[in-house]
């Protein structure tokens, strides 16, 4: 976990929103907010996904306020680097995630991947971390690294190969889901991963939006 006294995280978020106007200030303001009711707030052509499986919310976040920026670069900084006894390299632009509740646009299916298969080095850390609370279909699923490993050299580290099964060999994607789970986290915490451990996004038939970095 890390300390939210210094890092406002949440409240830097709700600023970003009302900034780029997705959301009013007099009704989502930053005495009585509920971010994981932010989907309520917001009309059906913001929350739903195109073909890269994003929003427009998603989107905007690729661009943010200096105030949210600073704040990634000092979560890095004093909490992430401590971690490490070399000095590390990191993400400039970190990707922010809006998942809202039974979303449209997109044909759902869990895209179980590592994040080598999308040309990151395979001596990267993912470090994911919820800006709310986190469970069930609204969370990332993950599988331990000994599965995955086994799985991608089951398609013999053939990434094409690995792609085709999950969407086509239903053996293949129960055998994933049975040996993956769902993170169930809170605010404050993050999750530090191998990125060759395979993890997907879920359809969130939740009632909570699940936003996350």
């Amino acid at each position: 976990n890390y300390n939210l006294v210094d890092i406002k995280f949440k409240e830097a978020i709700v600023e970003e929103l009302v900034s780029k106007k997705f959301v009013d200030e007099k009704i989502f303001c930053k005495e009585n907010y509920k971010l994981e009711k932010l989907h309520l707030c917001l009309n059906s052509d913001n929350k739903s996904l195109d073909e890269s499986e994003q929003n427009k919310i998603s989107i905007s976040f690729y661009e943010t306020s200096k105030i949210l920026s600073n704040l990634y670069v000092e979560f890095i900084k004093n909490t992430i680097s401590p971690l490490f006894d070399e000095k590390i390299f990191y993400q400039k632009v970190p990707t922010f995630r809006f998942h809202f509740p039974n979303q449209e646009g997109y044909n759902w299916n869990d895209r179980y991947h590592t994040d080598t298969m999308l040309g990151h080095p395979p001596y990267e850390h993912n470090i994911w971390v919820p800006f709310t609370k986190t469970f069930g279909s609204n969370s990332m699923r993950i599988t331990p690294y000994d599965e995955s490993i086994g799985c991608i050299k089951s398609c013999y580290d053939d990434f094409e190969k690995f792609a085709e099964r999950t969407q086509y060999d239903k053996k293949f994607m129960e055998y994933l889901r049975k040996n993956s789970y769902s993170l169930e986290m809170s605010y404050g915490e993050y999750i530090i991963f191998d990125s060759r451990c395979l993890h997907c996004t879920q359809y969130n038939d939740t009632n909570e939006t699940r936003i996350s970095m």
